[in-house]
């Protein structure tokens, strides 16, 4: 399928750098848009750094991360979700391809971890049909209900 060059389609993972970011991030897409030139797409980046007072965050698998993505290695990878975070197209510096194929299992994971926790209501958009799955295999009792376990995988800095 073509992609406009005004696209950022969900699952996408970019290295972009907002007006006011330090530094560039590792982005993952959450949110289809065919003109993110002009309106700002919602997106989650990857970290390693601790969070900041108020900010929502999830540990994730080292395994899923890619060794190109980061060149400084940490201990700990995070996925920080805000409920203002977005990318307008002119953030991108770099396309590092699609989740599914560069991490295979992180939108799994990401959406594993928050399907007992109201992280973001957004996220419901990327998680969908991963939600359906949990959902069907708890029906079917091959697997318990995920825990919403804020002393390791979700954390809430209010």
């Amino acid at each position: 399928m073509r992609r406009r060059t005004t696209e950022l389609r969900t699952g996408d993972i970019v290295r972009a750098q907002r007006p006011w970011d330090s530094q560039e991030h590792v982005w993952i897409i959450f949110e289809t848009s065919i003109s993110a030139d002009k309106e700002c797409v919602r997106a989650f980046n990857l970290t390693g750094s601790p969070a900041p007072e108020g900010e929502k965050m999830i540990e994730i698998a080292k395994k899923n991360i890619p060794d190109n993505f980061f060149p400084i290695k940490k201990p700990r990878t995070f996925a920080r979700i805000n409920d203002d975070d977005c990318l307008l197209l002119e953030d991108v510096t770099e396309h590092l391809g699609v989740a599914k194929t560069v991490c295979p299992g992180i939108l799994d994971e990401v959406c594993q971890q928050t399907y007992s926790c109201d992280v973001s209501s957004e996220l419901q958009k990327l998680c969908d049909c991963e939600y359906g799955i949990i959902e069907r295999k708890v029906e079917l009792n091959q697997i318990v209900p995920p825990p919403c376990d804020c002393d390791r995988a979700v954390y809430f800095y209010q």
